[in-house]
Order: C-alpha cells, then sequence, then structure tokens
C-alpha cells in the first residue's frame, strides 16, 4: 500500500468544497462553502491563539464567549464560498462575514465544524478548491 494515502494534511491545507444540501430535501442547492481542514496550519494558528489567549484570561469562558470562539475558529477555516445568496444578491465573503453567518445559523455551522473534524473528507475522494 502506498503510505501517501493517508495524507490528510495536503488536501487540508488546499482546502476542500463541502456542498450544501438543503435542510429538507436534501436537494443540491448549488451553494458551497470551502474549508480548510484540521491537519491545516491555517486551523493550528488559529486554535494555538485561541488556546494561547484563554490561558491569559486564566478563567473559564462563559457559553457565549465559547460560542464566539468557536464561530471564530469556523471563519478562520473558511476558505471561501460559492452561491450564497441573501436577498437575491450574492453573499460575499471575507472571514468577518463568515464569522456572522455561523453565529446567526447554527446548521451551517455544525455541517463546518462536522466536515472540518472528519478526516476522511480531505483524501482523494473529497472535491478539493
Amino acid at each position: 500500500m502506498e503510505i501517501g494515502r493517508f495524507d490528510s494534511v495536503k488536501r487540508a491545507e488546499a482546502g476542500v468544497e463541502l456542498v450544501l444540501l438543503d435542510p429538507v430535501t436534501k436537494a443540491d442547492t448549488g451553494a458551497a462553502l470551502v474549508l480548510f481542514g484540521m491537519d491545516s496550519g491555517v486551523y493550528k494558528a488559529a486554535r494555538a491563539e485561541q488556546d494561547a489567549r484563554n490561558k491569559a484570561l486564566g478563567r473559564a469562558l462563559s457559553p457565549e464567549e465559547v460560542r464566539e470562539q468557536s464561530a471564530e475558529l469556523l471563519a478562520r477555516c473558511t476558505k471561501g464560498w460559492r452561491g450564497l445568496m441573501e436577498n437575491g444578491k450574492e453573499f460575499p465573503f471575507s472571514q468577518a462575514k463568515a464569522k456572522e453567518l455561523y453565529l446567526a445559523y447554527p446548521e451551517l455551522a455544525d455541517r463546518a465544524a462536522g466536515f472540518i473534524f472528519n478526516r476522511a473528507n480531505f483524501f482523494g475522494n473529497a472535491s478539493a478548491a
């Protein structure tokens, strides 16, 4: 067996598309999030920064702080998106907009987190972006 088949880092660093299915019908919406994986430098740097900030606080985070940090981490791991609309207009990508999106739509946050933390999504059968 070729050892390279276990490489989840390369695609985690490149970013992979999470195709967004309709939450009710499960039909392809034509929209996708492009996400870095947990083995990427982006994720590791963001997690290290949050850990350092939390240690400096010297106290447990409130539930709202945990929610904010989770959205921030997901936003940092979002490379971009396609096909997202708001009021009939394209929803422009930025890190700030990504954080807003994850805070406003917990379903999208859950899907992104599940995707980022599943290494299987970053092997050859996933759609690299």
